[in-house]
């Protein structure tokens, strides 16, 4: 248990298979609109969509910047898991989901 309040989470990033399901989630557990990361739309990752989005949200800080992000998922037969991370950023990594670059 991480002990936080849901005041003191900066970003949180849910699963990306189902925006309702991830907004009553949200919703249940006080998390403020503001906070809550839609995915890009790019196509499901599955297993690597907490891992991208991280990326994503690590490379849109400047250097010396932190975020406490809350990233959450839950699967098949009821498995679920969530993880508190303190994102730093001045993270200088691509993430080319589309093959563009």
């Amino acid at each position: 248990m991480a002990g936080l309040r849901a005041d003191q989470i900066d970003w949180c990033v849910p699963p990306g298979f189902d925006p309702g399901f991830a907004a009553r989630v949200a919703d249940a557990a006080s998390i403020p609109v503001g906070a809550r990361i839609q995915h890009d739309g790019s196509g499901h990752l599955s297993s690597a969509e907490s891992a991208a989005a991280l990326i994503r949200l690590a490379g849109a800080l400047d250097e010396g910047e932190r975020r406490t992000v809350l990233v959450w998922d839950a699967a098949l037969h009821g498995a679920a898991a969530a993880a508190v991370v303190d994102l730093a950023g001045g993270l200088d990594a691509a993430l080319d989901i589309e093959g563009d670059a």
